[in-house]
């Protein structure tokens, strides 16, 4: 039986007789590298012989999405290359993962721009290519969700002391649902006199002002994606003319009243 052993050895070698060696590129230093193999015969006689090899740069690839939000009707996605090494990369393989988009699905960009006409699940990836020929890739699996779009009015105008003013909401949560509603009242100046938090955009809010006067109303409605909208509006509230039981009596032409 030939009982002869060889050991490698070497920058990026590891392993044993057992179960075999490996050579790791990533373990050894970039340029040449030397890998020796020792057998050893049954009778204890050895012999080495040498290979070198050359380990070039191979980039870590990576790059992330400036948004994850899209309005109901699409919209563009930039993404963030954020690769390490860029200058020894020849060539940038995008794949959006949009097969319907035709050959605007691939780019060669260094940080392209991608319109996706639905929000959704996608599987994203790049790959780069050095000048030596190293490729490596990154896969990004990812969910676009859809942008809300905040509004809300309210019922009246008029300032009736103690009753408050009602505010309804009309944001479009559309495909996810909203986690969020916070109203913002705020008075002259931006003062902020209360928020008020919800958890569904059905509710109607009541609010009572201490005086009529001009307010912004701010609306935030954020939903379970983490995508959000905010709308502010200028509530002016007038003064009312309370009448009460007995006789009333204004002179048109002496002021100009409350009406």
């Amino acid at each position: 039986a030939n009982n002869d052993s060889a050991v490698f050895t070497g920058n990026g070698v590891s392993g044993n007789l057992s179960d075999g060696f490996v050579f790791d590129p990533s373990k050894a230093p970039l340029g040449e590298t030397t890998i020796t193999c020792t057998v050893t015969s049954a009778y204890g006689c050895k012999k080495s012989t040498q290979m070198v090899l050359t380990v070039n740069f191979t980039p870590v690839v990576k790059f992330t999405v400036t948004s994850s939000c899209l309005p109901l009707e699409g919209g563009l996605i930039s993404f963030d290359n954020q690769t390490a090494g860029k200058i020894e990369v020849e060539t940038w393989a995008w794949n959006f993962g949009d097969v319907n988009s035709g050959s605007n699905n691939y780019s060669d960009e260094l940080d392209p721009e991608h319109y996706y006409r639905n929000p959704g699940d996608w599987t994203i990836r790049l790959t780069a290519t050095t000048y030596d020929g190293c490729s490596s890739s990154y896969r990004l699996d990812t969910t676009f969700s859809n942008q809300p779009v905040a509004d809300f009015t309210w019922i009246s105008d008029c300032y009736l002391g103690d009753q408050g003013v009602e505010f309804v909401n009309l944001t479009t949560a559309g495909l996810t649902a909203i986690d969020e509603v916070v109203w913002t009242f705020r008075g002259e100046g931006g003062t902020v006199l209360d928020e008020v938090v919800s958890k569904s955009i059905t509710d109607t809010v009541e609010y009572g002002f201490e005086e009529a006067g001009t307010y912004l109303v701010d609306l935030t409605a954020k939903n379970l994606g983490g995508c959000g909208d905010t709308v502010t509006k200028e509530v002016v509230l007038r003064p009312t003319v309370m009448l009460d039981k007995a006789d009333y009596l204004e002179a048109f032409n002496q002021s100009e009243g409350g009406w």
